[in-house]
């Protein structure tokens, strides 16, 4: 498996037919072209310590979406009770 860059596939695109329209024969052709012609690269193999650090990125995005879920539950409910909070207070027992 090799990789071509998005931007030479679009450059080629452009430069062989003038146009910006995308079809995926079209586009299966020009990667075919780019790889023959050597413009790809291998894609990086993931180590130990990549994967760890993936792990933790996707941990780490599924926290700050409880936190948030969580806060916006907390406000939800506040202003619920904030009316009643301000009448108790603009009429003390």
């Amino acid at each position: 498996m090799v990789c071509v860059q998005p931007m030479l596939v679009r450059r080629a695109r452009e430069a062989e037919h003038f146009t910006r329209d995308k079809s995926d024969d079209k586009d299966a052709l020009l990667i075919a072209r780019l790889t023959t012609q050597l413009h790809c690269y291998l894609p990086e193999q993931p180590t130990a310590a990549w994967a760890r650090l993936r792990h933790l990125g996707n941990r780490r995005v599924e926290q700050l979406t409880l936190a948030t879920a969580a806060q916006q539950r907390l406000r939800d409910l506040l202003e619920c009770g904030w009316p009643a909070a301000l009448e108790v207070a603009r009429h003390p027992a």
